[in-house]
């Protein structure tokens, strides 16, 4: 999320088109296609992707999991 698209109180401001896009993109199907350890390995950036960053045990998987209809 770019500066810009932070309110003054630090909380995300997306405009309708912005949010749409981000509902359609998460309605479709997700599936793992990749892993990695290495830089190096990584596969061709030809897909739009999503990083969820945070410490462990915050909920990151469940919040995937959430997100995109999957039971974990």
């Amino acid at each position: 999320m770019a500066k810009e698209n932070l309110s003054s109180a630090g909380e995300p401001d997306f405009d309708s088109l912005q949010i749409e896009q981000g509902r359609y993109l998460f309605s479709q199907q997700c599936k793992f296609f990749h892993g990695t350890d290495t830089l190096q390995n990584l596969p061709q950036a030809s897909l739009p992707e999503v990083a969820f960053v945070g410490r462990s045990n915050v909920g990151k998987s469940s919040l995937i999991n959430a997100i995109t209809g999957q039971k974990s």
